[in-house]
Order: C-alpha cells, then structure tokens, then sequence
C-alpha cells in the first residue's frame, strides 16, 4: 500500500490494487477512483458519495482489507476538509486499525495512519491522544531507519503546533528544531521549506525566552 503523508493531514491514496478479477473488485476500484478524481478536483460532496459506494464494497472484502483502509482514510480527509472532525477521527482510527491487522505494529504505514488519526485528535483539542500518537509514528519511522523523510518532518511539524497552542513552548522549540534538521537533511540548505522553519524556529524562541 503506498500512501503519501507530508505536511498536510489529508491522504490522497491512488488505487494500487492489481487487477480487478471478480465483480466486487470493479465495482470498489470503480468507485474508489471516481472518488480520488473527484477528492483532487475539490468537490468534496461527490467524493463522499463515491467513497461511501466504495465502502460498501470494501466491507464485501472482509473486515480487514487494504481496500476497506483506503477508502476510510480518503473519507477521513474528507470529513478533516469539511471541519467534521469527530467523523475524520472515526474514519482514521479505522484505517489504523485494519493497518496495524494487515501489516504489523511497525510498518511504516502505520506511522503516516497515525498521524492522521493524531491530527483529528489535535484538531478536537485532545492533545495528549494527539501526542502520544505522534510519538509512537516517530518510534516506527526510526525503527525503519526513516527518521529524517516528509513523514517524520509532518510529525514534528504537528507537535511542534501542538505544543505551541499549549504553550509548551520549550517542546515547541525542541520540535521545530528537529523538524529543520529533517528539512535540511532530505531538501538541502536552500529550499524554502528550510527557511520558513527557521524563520518559525527563532520566533519560537523569543517567545520562549520571554516566556
């Protein structure tokens, strides 16, 4: 399963499954792309309505299937999009759930699930959810020798305004720091990204010493 995390919460995952042979498997694919064109296109209304058609496929698949986790997280980031926070939450604990199933408890992708799910959390002011999640995706990423790719940048990204929105500004700091050192490992000393993050760094710091 391939899907995509960086600094924005939603997940985008086009279709990777092989080819359809049952008419089950159509009808999901169908739907499930229908949904992705519609979701990168921006209308959200018909990407819900054909992601809800390929969840009742999915579900025909089994309980745990990479199918029926696809389709949650696509309507998680829907549900995130539309500020349906309580819905998004339900749908990424459900992709974690059947990713943690399918794949294990520290496959990589169930670091990027984590992080959706602890944004829904963070996003509802459940912060200590919201961290703990963001830890253990950090956690799997270093056992994966991943510590330094767009999936532990959005984690440190995320804490890092977690922290700051409660005015933990000493993890604040401590988060943005490690974020620019992820930056400037994988996108180099010039990229815009790294200098947004250290201009974002020393405020944090003023505010911090101030503090």
């Amino acid at each position: 399963m391939n899907k995509c995390a960086g600094l924005l919460v939603g997940i985008i995952l086009l279709s990777s499954v092989g080819e359809a042979v049952a008419d089950d498997l159509d009808a999901w694919d169908k739907s499930f792309k229908q949904g992705v064109q519609s979701l990168e296109a921006g209308d959200l209304q018909k990407a819900e309505k054909s992601f809800l058609e390929a969840l009742i496929e999915a579900r025909k698949k089994g309980e745990y299937s990479i199918e029926l986790s696809s389709t949650y997280m696509n309507l998680g980031t829907i549900y995130g999009r539309e500020g349906r926070h309580d819905f998004a939450e339900r749908m990424f604990f459900n992709a974690l759930a059947i990713d943690q199933r399918v794949l294990g408890q520290s496959h990589p992708d169930v670091a990027k699930s984590m992080i959706n799910l602890a944004q829904a959390y963070a996003l509802q002011q459940k912060y200590e959810n919201a961290e703990r999640l963001y830890m253990a995706a950090l956690m799997i990423l270093k056992e994966n020798n991943m510590p330094a790719g767009p999936v532990a940048a959005a984690a440190f990204n995320n804490l890092s305004i977690l922290y700051e929105n409660q005015k933990k500004y000493d993890l604040a700091v401590a988060s943005a720091r490690n974020l620019l050192a992820v930056y400037k490992s994988s996108l180099g000393g010039d990229h815009p990204l790294v200098r947004e993050t250290a201009e974002r760094l020393e405020k944090l710091e003023k505010i911090l010493k101030s503090s």
